[in-house]
């Protein structure tokens, strides 16, 4: 991502979390550049200190938000990532 596009996005991150934000679980699903957007990504999330992790899923991503105890709708986010497919 461009340098300003980046800083945008932490300038955002830090916001989120001064307004709340504890854990991202991050789905990366077909990519070709898997790597970088992790790379990117990961930098971004530990320059504004938040506590992420990456999946290959989103079960195992909401798997990880319910064994950190957060409460949610989980057929609602099973059925709103159905409906949408961020990955194409």
């Amino acid at each position: 991502m461009p340098p300003c596009a980046f800083d945008i996005f932490v300038k955002q991150t830090h916001l989120r979390k001064k307004r709340g934000l504890s854990f991202l679980a991050v789905v990366i699903l077909d990519t070709d550049i898997a790597l970088t957007t992790k790379q990117q990504i990961q930098h971004c999330y530990e320059l504004a200190d938040v506590d992420f992790s990456f999946f290959n899923c989103v079960s195992d991503a909401l798997n990880s938000l319910e064994k950190k105890s957060f409460t949610f709708n989980r057929k609602a986010a099973e059925n709103f990532f159905k409906r949408y497919d961020f990955s194409h």
